[in-house]
């Protein structure tokens, strides 16, 4: 069971890094304008899935 909430919380943690690295780029566009923001998220998105898992087998393996 330990295990199971480990990689959970590792595929939670993926999945909201790349989530924020989805829509983050969007919510600045909104107040910058620059239409240029919406090719963004092709590199913050692969960058947010890392961040996700790094901080998610952390925070699964490591703290748990």
């Amino acid at each position: 069971m330990s295990i199971l909430k480990s990689l959970l919380i590792v595929v939670l943690f993926v999945f909201g890094g790349g989530i924020a690295g989805f829509f983050i780029p969007f919510i600045i566009a909104q107040f910058d304008g620059n239409p240029a923001w919406s090719f963004v998220p092709m590199i913050t998105v692969p960058i947010g899935f890392v961040v996700g898992l790094v901080i998610g087998i952390y925070f699964g393996f490591w703290k748990s």
